[in-house]
């Protein structure tokens, strides 16, 4: 009786997909686990610590720029509703980063000027990487809505995989920030 029950739960579409998502997750965990100590080996702490604040920054305003709006996407009943959720959702993004872009040009021209700091120009990367994670993370939300788990699961594993090993890859020939920033941009 509780075989059937269990083979039963087991051959649910629910639980199929739940498992897809579950597994590429967990693969997609393991990834940098297991090359970070590759990585920190090939590149330097300031090089990592660059990266590390363009990643935050872009965090930051991914906050602002998604604007909860891409949830819509998935809640809305109907689907030209959803599409619309959609565009909302694009034009939000485009134009948080578009005003981003104006406020560090603002910023690197008054420190540039003031206080002959070169390091500033890394800031206009935020805004670039803001939008992309944006459509990204967009496009997923409406590939949830349209249950394709297993083209969310393959592009996150990808999302993992290719910038690590680009990584890797520049680092053995030239380690610098732009090789960490690069090979994070591709993914």
């Amino acid at each position: 009786m509780l075989k059937v029950v269990f083979n039963k739960i087991a051959s649910t579409k629910t639980l199929k997909n739940l498992s897809i998502l579950m597994s590429g997750s967990m693969v997609t965990a393991l990834i940098p686990i297991i090359t970070a100590p590759i990585t920190a080996r090939l590149y330097e702490p300031e090089q990592f610590g660059i990266w590390a604040l363009i990643n935050a920054g872009s965090a930051i305003l991914g906050v602002i720029a998604f604007s909860h709006f891409p949830h819509l996407i998935i809640l809305e009943k109907d689907d030209d509703e959803a599409v619309n959720a959609l565009h909302l959702s694009l034009f939000t993004n485009l134009l948080v980063c578009i005003v981003s872009v104006i406020f560090i040009t603002i910023y690197i021209y008054i420190s540039y000027y003031q206080f002959h700091n070169p390091f500033n120009y890394w800031l206009y990367i935020i805004p670039v990487f803001t939008f992309f994670n944006g459509i990204i993370s967009i496009f997923f939300f409406w590939a949830n809505r349209q249950v394709l788990y297993k083209t969310i699961a393959t592009q996150r594993f990808l999302m993992v995989l290719i910038p690590t090993s680009l990584q890797i890859l520049l680092g053995i020939f030239r380690p610098t920030t732009f090789s960490i920033i690069f090979s994070q941009f591709i993914g």
